[in-house]
């Protein structure tokens, strides 16, 4: 915001996967401590084939037809993509019948092609990948899956409620009808798992522009399945596609989703025949079904449950507290309270990565803080007796922190094992229930602290786990705090940043794995996250349906749909179906609302940007502002923070800008107002709200003196004007001054106005900024 001009692009700070990560993120903690993770739905497995336990498939000659009933333990929040939050269950498991995406992630990590036709090509430094499609593929509305519907896509995602700021997405450029290439902010050597998350989901960008805000409850993609309707919290119902594009699939006529929330009544439907399949985390409730003749297939994967520590909140920033936190717990005692599989075997958990799959550092789990009661004694008392304890508190005092986890009945009985074992270790807890979104934003905290998104805890179950590259996620969670809402733990460390930095630049396999295997050791020493052990999923069904276990991919590969703890809807079938009479054809959406655009003056020179003279001249001047300001030379390009423009992409028809200073100090004042064609104020505003909570909730940067500067963006409530406001505060600092902002966005009709504050080394002036607004607005509409 200081230093108005155009700047280098660069990556938001908010890292590549965003949208994916959020979305892991407010599963996170429905999946917490011990609570099987597949339950919640947010289970990821590994695709080794060793590590699952199936019963097997009868063979036979595949059927078509039928319904399939499939019981699941909630669902999404929507299903358009770019404002969607999916998991396992919740949202992936219905979403693979109506979506598919341009690639997917095996279990041993490959990337393969499913929309696309070939892998991905990147150029030398990867900062630019090229996607080819399949020919032929229709989205369900009847348009076509090219070129332009991959460029559009990318514009609805930056326009949605994750923005600009995820997948590291610079542009989309079309190359011919079936071939784009992604320019990204800077290079991304496995960009292609950032196409096997939701960020490559496809999605009829037409359907969506016709829907508008009831795309969320509209889908159209180009899976084997076409959505029919959706009660929500009740059942969602889909039926074959009969232009799917591979050929001969899918084999089911309909398939309704229907959510039972309480695992037990899952499993009770299943046997009564309510339904055909269920989902179900962990193994509670599965030996009397499999005992009946019900086939399932479990798999203990990466996902897990977890303890986070807040490592800036005393005493979790002391490492010897951590430690002896995770030295208390025996996890014998944790398996004999909820078992991971059938037989009891307890899988232990060591780092974000289980023992299948090649992510996984064997070494780690040599040095990491498993159970000895002793250890956990001795730091206690080393702790509680250092006069220069982090806590505040006098040597010798006791010991104690909060633990938060959610009142589930399973998490209960963990809770109650871990209070004791940190009892027995020397340590006070005071204990705290909360329901699950009360303890998720208590643990990312607000823009407003300082740093933010602190949050507001000590310890906290959760839930963690990663099978795809490690650079998403240790990105995202161990960034820069402040500007990495992703980072629950606050933790940063200059040898982890070094090995992201590698993971980041390097394309050599080997070289990509001795990096993330040398922040899995580091994690392990510092321990900002306690894992208790590898999670499991299960999908439980009657011996009536087919093809659950194995699939084969687009390219022939012979696949495990278990590998991703996911269904290929498009494969299963049911023995003894007869076809139903169920109409079956395209999604007619509403035509989306057409383009206008507005020619642009005469003296613009065919097409030019100019200034509105009408603007200009009704604009206030300097006899409103306090003595001292005087017009000064205005610009036509501002960014809010480096890299993060929100003009990207947009045709603005006039820019009429207005500046003031108040000398070397300030304060300065201005404004911009834009004319857009029909429908950019609308991007604009969102871009920058999108950008602002992005990756400009925090950066560092300099003057135009080269004195440093850092700052923080805050939404807040102001006045509202025209047809839509957004109000910032931006506070920072600068050579030991203070730097705090006031900036307001009035989007009138077509017109955009930008109006800002800064002052340095104080606070401006609310009620002068106010009538400074109030002037702005009255002119702009007194000039229409």
């Amino acid at each position: 915001m200081m230093n108005p001009g155009k700047r280098e692009r660069r990556r938001p700070a908010f890292g590549r996967s965003v949208p994916v990560l959020l979305g892991a993120m407010f599963v996170a903690a429905s999946c917490t401590s011990a609570t099987p993770v597949g339950e919640s739905g947010s289970a990821t497995t590994n695709g080794d084939t060793q590590a699952a336990t199936a019963t097997t498939e009868a063979a036979g000659e595949v059927q078509r037809g039928g319904k399939l009933t499939v019981g699941i333990v909630s669902e999404s929040n929507s299903w358009y993509p770019p404002e969607a939050e999916w998991a396992f269950s919740a949202g992936n498991l219905p979403a693979d019948a109506f979506y598919e995406n341009l690639y997917m992630q095996a279990g041993d990590g490959t990337i393969l092609p499913v929309l696309a036709d070939r892998a991905a090509v990147p150029n030398d430094d990867a900062t630019e990948w090229t996607v080819t499609l399949r020919p032929g593929i229709t989205f369900h509305d009847g348009t076509p899956l090219n070129a332009d519907a991959l460029v559009d896509m990318s514009v609805l995602w930056d326009e949605g409620r994750f923005a600009t700021p995820g997948e590291g997405i610079d542009k989309t450029i079309k190359v011919d009808d079936l071939t784009v290439t992604y320019t990204l902010f800077e290079s991304d050597p496995v960009f292609e798992s950032t196409l096997a998350g939701n960020r490559g989901v496809a999605f009829s960008p037409s359907a969506a522009r016709g829907y508008g805000d009831a795309a969320s409850e509209n889908p159209v993609g180009t899976g084997p399945f076409v959505f029919q309707s959706w009660t929500r919290d009740s059942e969602l119902v889909t039926t074959r596609n009969p232009n799917y594009w591979q050929e001969g699939q899918p084999y089911l006529d309909q398939i309704t989703f229907r959510v039972l929330t309480d695992g037990n009544s899952r499993l009770a439907s299943l046997e009564s025949g309510d339904i055909d399949l269920a989902t179900q985390g962990g193994i509670d409730g599965l030996a009397p079904l499999i005992d009946k003749g019900f086939l399932y297939h479990s798999y203990t994967g990466s996902g897990a449950g977890a303890i986070i520590f807040n490592t800036m909140n005393p005493p979790m920033d002391d490492k010897r507290v951590r430690r002896a936190v995770s030295y208390a717990i025996d996890p014998e005692d944790l398996n004999a309270i909820n078992p991971g599989n059938l037989e009891g075997t307890l899988a232990k958990k060591s780092q974000f990565y289980s023992s299948k799959s090649p992510w996984y550092n064997p070494a780690a789990e040599d040095i990491y803080p498993y159970f000895d009661m002793p250890q956990a004694e001795a730091l206690v008392e080393e702790y509680k007796n250092d006069p220069a304890r982090s806590d505040g508190k006098a040597a010798g005092e006791p010991l104690t922190f909060q633990y938060v986890c959610t009142p589930t009945p399973t998490n209960r009985l963990t809770s109650q094992l871990f209070i004791q074992a940190w009892e027995d270790a020397g340590f006070e807890i005071d204990f705290l229930e909360e329901e699950q979104g009360t303890m998720v934003t208590r643990v990312v905290g607000a823009p407003t602290q300082d740093p933010p998104f602190l949050g507001d805890f000590q310890a906290t179950c959760w839930a963690e786990g990663n099978d795809g590259d490690p650079l998403p996620l240790y990105d995202s969670r161990f960034g820069d705090v402040g500007s990495n809402v992703l980072n629950f733990t606050n933790y940063t460390n200059d040898d982890v940043t070094a090995q992201i930095d590698i993971l980041r630049s390097e394309l050599d396999p080997a070289v990509r794995y001795d990096a993330a295997a040398e922040i899995a050791m580091i994690l392990a020493d510092e321990l900002p996250i306690l894992w208790q052990r590898d999670g499991g999923t299960t999908v439980v069904f009657n011996e009536k349906v087919k093809s659950v276990n194995n699939f084969t991919w687009p390219d022939g590969t012979p696949g495990n749909t278990m590998d991703r703890g996911r269904v290929m809807w498009q494969e299963v079938w049911i023995d003894g179906a007869e076809p139903l009479d169920i109409p079956t054809g395209l999604i007619e959406p509403p035509a989306a609302p057409a383009p206008t655009t507005t020619a642009p003056p005469e003296e613009a020179g065919g097409g030019d940007v100019v200034v509105n003279d009408a603007i200009l001249a009704a604009l206030p001047g300097a006899d409103i502002l306090p003595a001292g300001v005087t017009e000064s030379a205005a610009s036509d390009e501002t960014e809010q923070c480096p890299g993060a423009s929100p003009r990207d992409g947009l045709s603005p028809i006039s820019i009429t800008a207005k500046s003031f200073s108040g000398g070397d100090f300030g304060p300065f004042i201005g404004t911009m107002v834009y004319e857009f064609p029909a429908g950019e104020a609308e991007q604009y505003m969102a871009s920058y709200a999108a950008n602002a909570v992005g990756p400009c909730v925090s950066y560092n940067t300099t003057t135009s003196g080269g004195a440093p500067l850092s700052q923080a963006v805050v939404v807040i409530d102001g006045k509202s004007y025209g047809d839509a406001t957004a109000r910032y505060t931006i506070r920072g600092e600068t050579g030991g001054f203070p730097v705090n902002t006031e900036l307001v966005l009035i989007r009138s009709g077509d017109r955009m106005i930008r109006a800002w504050w800064i002052a340095v080394g104080g606070d401006p002036d609310p009620a002068m900024f106010t009538a400074f607004v109030d002037a702005i607005d009255a002119a702009v509409t007194s000039a229409s």
